[in-house]
């Protein structure tokens, strides 16, 4: 039986990493079976909620009409889990396979929080019931949840993240160099302090800086440029991805001091242009970041540390470089999205 057509990519709308992942899958889907049909639920703000129910009934008609072989459940924020359990209901009554795949680290230690809020936990278990695999892109993750019993090892996989890979050289060089560059939500739990706190303690020359992404630290706002200690720091704000890639590939380390993560694709996207990374050890980054080999790993919440290894970086761009090029070629051998596809094709459609 024909395959085609046959799996949708229940996914969030937004310009978040775990959007990227479904456009960046959809546009580099490089088989002909099964195709992929990426479905956005709405948001959670006042269009996303207009929009909700027209959406989830012409969902509805779309799994009458193309009888989906799967859909495949991507969950990433707090809310995520709420608003696609309509959806995943919906698939069910269907009786089409569910597979889901958890983004965020939250998953695992929300899941076990006495604290966190009930209706999340229950419709978050019921989602991960109903699904006859879950793939996991944090090893701790997947370990975590099926020693506490919200998976099973039978029903388990583990899937890394998958990158493009541009041409290297292929900088449209619309922005100015910058030393180093932050992309992310700028706030207190993605380490927005402890960068601060590394720029006003940094020794050596003034350097630029960049920050793109929503600001959410007081005192600080989209479209400035303002001086922390001796360094020039631009805040961009939220711009498009292709904005963002533009930006990182004018800027020669990545910074990533967050409290947590899962598996963030900026990582990979800044080691597919060679581009080495300064990042905490949480989530699945130690596996990903090899120390002092394509970028350095630092505590979370530990600004001196910080801002020491980007010291190290723009005084020695030699070794930048050489950890550039070996962070290249990790993501050449083990993130390259062309290779991703089959992957995921193996674990959509095998019996073990």
């Amino acid at each position: 039986m024909s395959l085609r057509g046959k799996v949708i990519l229940l996914t969030p709308a937004g310009t978040g990493g775990i959007a990227t992942y479904a456009r960046e899958l959809e546009k580099h889907w490089t088989l002909d079976e099964p195709k992929i049909r990426v479905w956005k639920v709405p948001r959670s703000n006042l269009v996303g909620w207009l929009l909700y129910t027209p959406k989830l009934v012409f969902f509805i008609a779309y799994l009458i009409m193309s009888k989906p072989k799967l859909v495949h459940v991507n969950l990433a924020s707090k809310g995520s889990p709420i608003r696609k359990y309509p959806y995943v209901l919906v698939t069910r009554l269907f009786r089409i396979k569910i597979i889901t795949q958890l983004h965020s680290g939250r998953f695992d230690s929300d899941l076990m929080s006495v604290t966190s809020n009930s209706i999340w936990r229950i419709v978050t278990k019921q989602i991960l019931g109903f699904s006859e695999k879950i793939i996991f892109i944090n090893r701790n993750q997947m370990k975590t949840l099926i020693e506490n019993r919200f998976s099973t090892a039978r029903q388990s996989y583990f899937l890394p993240n998958h990158v493009h890979l541009p041409l290297l050289g292929e900088t449209r060089n619309k922005f100015k160099t910058f030393d180093a560059v932050y992309i992310g939500r700028f706030s207190v739990e993605k380490g927005a302090r402890e960068l601060i706190g590394a720029l006003d303690e940094m020794p050596g020359d003034a350097r630029n800086i960049a920050i793109v992404g929503r600001i959410e630290l007081g005192g600080y706002s989209a479209g400035k440029e303002v001086k922390i200690g001796k360094h020039e720091v631009t805040f961009f704000g939220q711009v498009p991805h292709l904005n963002a890639m533009e930006i990182l590939e004018s800027s020669k380390i990545l910074l990533l001091p967050s409290h947590s993560e899962n598996f963030p694709m900026v990582i990979l996207e800044a080691f597919a242009r060679g581009i080495p990374v300064i990042a905490t050890s949480v989530g699945e980054i130690p596996n990903i970041i090899e120390n002092g080999k394509d970028g350095w790993i630092v505590g979370a919440h530990d600004s001196a540390d910080l801002g020491n290894k980007m010291f190290v970086y723009l005084n020695e761009p030699k070794l930048a470089i050489e950890h550039g090029e070996m962070a290249r070629k990790k993501a050449e051998e083990l993130y390259d999205i062309s290779l991703y596809a089959e992957k995921l094709k193996k674990i959509y459609f095998s019996e073990s």
